[in-house]
């Protein structure tokens, strides 16, 4: 099986040109590298990594994880071809740091009422992993929020405040 590519970046490198950067710093759980690769093998690759060029080395900035699922793929049979990269500038070590951990900051978060909008038609989405905690995906059956959507709103429509039955969120 090959995993299809379906983004662009700036250039393409073969995954094993690629060195890991953050060493421990960011850990994945063998249950979400699973959640992971099997969203790769159904959804494609779907964003560039980004990556900083010291010398002749590539060092992921961002995608350490995405990488670690490629890597567990290609192991066990999976064709990966050259991956799109962006390059990202840094004068040393410490800026290249500095550039990793603002690219994984999240300053935005979820607002539940629209999430739930945003998501309610679609399929698939049960193995998402949001970092809002109040924004927990696991187990939530579309077609379980169709119907709560179409019947109890319906009911509730003079309340300020709906908390989803399925995560417990304001609506």
């Amino acid at each position: 099986m090959k995993v299809e590519i379906k983004c662009t970046g700036t250039d393409e490198i073969e995954i094993d040109k690629l060195k890991d950067f953050q060493g421990d710093l960011k850990k994945i759980s063998n249950e979400n590298l699973i959640k992971l690769k099997d969203s790769i093998l159904v959804n494609g690759f779907t964003a560039p990594v980004f990556v900083w060029k010291k010398g002749n080395t590539h060092y992921i900035i961002d995608g350490h994880q995405r990488i670690k699922a490629l890597q567990v793929l290609k192991e066990e049979g999976c064709e990966i071809g050259k991956l799109p990269i962006i390059y990202i500038k840094a004068k040393d070590n410490n800026d290249a740091k500095k550039k990793l951990l603002y690219i994984t900051s999240q300053y935005g978060e979820f607002v539940s009422s629209e999430f739930f909008d945003f998501v309610l038609n679609l399929d698939g989405i049960d193995n998402i992993r949001l970092t809002n905690e109040e924004l927990n995906l696991t187990g939530i059956n579309t077609e379980d929020l169709d119907k709560f959507f179409e019947e109890e709103n319906a009911e509730n429509m003079g309340l300020k405040e709906k908390l989803c039955p399925h995560c417990g969120g304001i609506l």
